[in-house]
């Protein structure tokens, strides 16, 4: 990676070395030639892209008698992939100076994107003069290459197209390619589609047993089926289905209108930056070779996304991000006067695969309905470690993920009754683990209606299972130091439990800007943040030693406290929402 990086970035003239970012193939290729053609596979990827104040009555637990849930649910439906289809034409159409071809080939069927490669030959003294895309009967576009690969010639080999996954195969695939120079001419001589397409992919499981019992959904989000939730992957994708179909079992909306063919996620592509060691540990660390035992993650530690309309704030995060990985391994860096662009980042990363966050909205009833207050925990984890163990996260934060779905009845049950002004938005992110990618997805590409303007509070949660049932750790304060609307509110919401925590630990400032909150603290917005990962009982100490391990699992938590302590921040949590629904503001 060190000479293509110096070539494009530092402006060294070197030999490119090949990156095997997406284990594809290259034909056609001469000697010498694996680096440019390297480069357009990643190219190839291209991303698109007011309660009472009253105190309420104690709610029934859920017995456990020192084990764990009885019934662990169904196993989660994976999608079988069908037979392949292909097909190819072989235009052999001149390329001409400042002209554009255009090629198309048919597909039928009623098969749906699982995967597609694209198989493509041309011939051409000056590929950096071209540029060519694909689109799909639907209209959406990949960018194959963009005037890369200046004075070599040809563009042959196969490219794997993730962009297309979910797309509909059947009809008419258009094939652009645009000569950008007046010199130099070339040939479209041939050109195929191989379409893997989705098998029938059954519902997840239906929830069943108590949805008001976190421990129900930590039972089967830390389950081995599931295989450690990481981002990408299909045992997230199956978290992240269960996630929706409860929220649409009690009436909760999907907000994401920009995806219409399902509201309730927001699909991203995860990159990283290719060559850079990953397994264990995270970031900076990981090119140091630390392991990775601190909480929580800063922006882009492991993962990220990259698109055309990623802003320039996030593009210098994402500089530094890369300038760290470069100076943790040895290599040298040329002075720069501003972020990298997205075509820059994109020289640099490989394509890990597509990941989503998950959402659902519970609307308001009263005057303040179009404020929103987002409650968020991440869905995804480590996934699997060497010789395949399991990592299943039941506390990081298959925790934190339950008290957000079984909190969802009684809160729909208050909205129902017209018990909540603003509205509420669940939040479940993906890519946390590879450094809020998920959450900084979110802000940056504002949905609708969810845009920061609307937004009037953010509950994050993380690791809320662990421990005894009268003690969890809080962050209510800003960047700042300075405490938020939420330092009253919680307090006010432990009041209002039967049975209050004894200990809310003002411990963890530390991890403020190390979890999915910061992102949003970073834009000025109300966070409060509900942890519970350190070791000593009476607040701080050192992380638990299960975190990041595979005995992370849910015996350690009904060791702990039977399943009473995630059922208790539920508790807590559900006042913390309805006191900041109904909160009443200056003016208002």
């Amino acid at each position: 990676m060190a000479t293509r990086i110096n070539e494009k970035i530092q402006g060294v003239s070197s030999q490119r070395e090949p990156v095997q970012a997406l284990n594809n193939r290259v034909a056609g290729s001469a000697p010498g030639r694996a680096g440019p053609d390297a480069r357009l596979l990643l190219k190839s990827a291209d991303g698109f892209e007011g309660a009472s104040s009253t105190p309420q009555t104690a709610r029934p637990r859920v017995a456990l008698d020192g084990a764990p849930p009885a019934a662990p649910l169904p196993r989660a439906a994976t999608p079988t992939a069908g037979a392949p289809i292909s097909q190819s034409v072989t235009p052999r159409a001149p390329i001409e100076d400042n002209k554009t071809v255009t090629s198309t080939l048919a597909l039928t069927g009623d098969a749906t994107v699982d995967s597609l490669k694209l198989n493509l030959d041309i011939t051409h003294p000056y590929r950096g003069d071209l540029v060519v895309s694909l689109t799909s009967p639907s209209g959406k576009s990949a960018v194959i290459s963009n005037k890369e690969g200046g004075s070599a010639d040809n563009i042959q080999g196969t490219f794997d197209l993730s962009a297309f996954a979910g797309e509909k195969a059947a009809g008419t695939w258009t094939l652009k390619v645009q000569d950008t120079s007046a010199q130099d001419t070339g040939t479209l001589n041939s050109w195929g589609l191989t379409v893997t397409p989705k098998g029938e992919q059954p519902p997840p499981p239906q929830p069943a047993g108590d949805d008001s019992d976190p421990m129900k959904h930590i039972t089967y989000l830390a389950s081995d089926e599931l295989k450690g939730r990481d981002s990408p992957s299909e045992g997230l994708s199956a978290a992240s289905a269960y996630a929706e179909q409860l929220a649409k079992k009690y009436g909760l909306v999907g907000p994401n209108t920009q995806n219409p063919a399902d509201p309730y996620q927001q699909k991203f592509q995860v990159f990283s930056f290719a060559g850079a060691p990953s397994e264990g540990s995270h970031g900076a660390a990981a090119a140091a070779g630390h392991e990775h035992k601190n909480f929580g993650n800063e922006v882009f530690d492991e993962g990220f996304y990259l698109d055309k309309d990623m802003p320039a704030e996030t593009r210098e995060l994402l500089t530094q991000r890369y300038e760290e990985t470069m100076k943790a391994t040895g290599r040298p860096l040329a002075p720069r006067s501003g972020p990298m662009s997205v075509d820059q980042l994109r020289e640099v990363a490989q394509v890990d695969g597509m990941a989503q966050n998950t959402m659902a909205m519970l609307p308001g009833t009263g005057p303040h309905k179009d404020e929103v207050i987002v409650v968020m925990a991440h869905l995804d984890h480590i996934g699997t470690g060497r010789g395949g163990v399991v990592n299943n996260g039941a506390d990081d934060n298959a925790s934190g993920s339950a008290v957000l779905m079984s909190s969802i009845p009684e809160l729909a049950e208050a909205q129902k009754r017209g018990e909540l002004d603003r509205s509420v938005l669940f939040l479940w992110t993906g890519a946390e683990e590879k450094g809020l990618v998920g959450s900084q997805y979110f802000v940056d590409h504002p949905i609708p209606g969810l845009g920061l303007k609307n937004i009037a509070g953010v509950v994050n949660m993380d690791m809320v299972g662990r421990w005894d049932d009268q003690r969890l750790s809080v962050i209510d304060t800003n960047s700042k130091g300075q405490a938020t609307y939420f330092r009253e509110v919680v307090n006010k919401a432990n009041e209002q439990l039967a049975d209050p925590f004894d200990r809310l630990n003002q411990d963890i400032n530390q991890y403020r800007d190390r979890q999915d909150g910061a992102v949003f603290t970073r834009k000025g917005e109300d966070v409060l943040f509900l942890f519970e990962g350190l070791s000593n009982p009476n607040g701080g100490g050192d992380l638990i030693p299960e975190y990041h391990s595979p005995t992370d699992d849910i015996d350690k938590i009904v060791r702990d406290n039977g399943g009473n302590k995630p059922r208790r921040v539920k508790d807590l949590m559900v006042n913390v929402i309805k006191l900041a629904s109904n909160r009443q503001t200056v003016g208002a």
